[in-house]
């Protein structure tokens, strides 16, 4: 996937009035790319996140796919808090499951196709 943040702003409201969190960003990802968004908090990383992800909306600019305008099929899942840090990477992928008593074998299988999909299955076994 290519997807290209045009000029994409956000805002929110406060006690104190507004305050910009993400203002006038720009970036292309490449297909194939990894990129890390590094910096402290509260400076947008998890809203710049949220907007590509389409569970928020910017107030300006525009976010592209391809060069075209998209309703994003992706979902987002912030792993601070919601990982199990001695587990690997494919048991934290089918923790669900084993809540559900799903039988072992059912629980790394659709584990490990969850993980191909994501091109993540080099890492199944992976500790966090």
């Amino acid at each position: 996937m290519h997807v290209e943040i045009r000029d994409v702003s956000k805002q929110y409201a406060s006690a104190r009035g507004k305050v910009a969190a993400s203002a006038h960003v720009n970036l292309t990802a490449h297909q194939g790319e990894f990129i890390a968004l590094v910096g402290p908090s509260g400076c947008g990383k998890s809203t710049l996140l949220r907007l590509i992800s389409g569970t928020l909306a910017p107030d300006s600019g525009e976010i592209l796919c391809h060069g075209w305008r998209y309703t994003p099929k992706r979902r987002l899942v912030f792993q601070e808090n919601s990982l199990f840090p001695w587990m690997t990477v494919c048991d934290n992928v089918a923790f669900g499951l084993e809540m559900e008593r799903a039988a072992k074998a059912q629980r790394r299988g659709a584990a490990l196709a969850l993980l191909r999909r994501m091109g993540m299955a080099g890492f199944a076994d992976f500790i966090m």
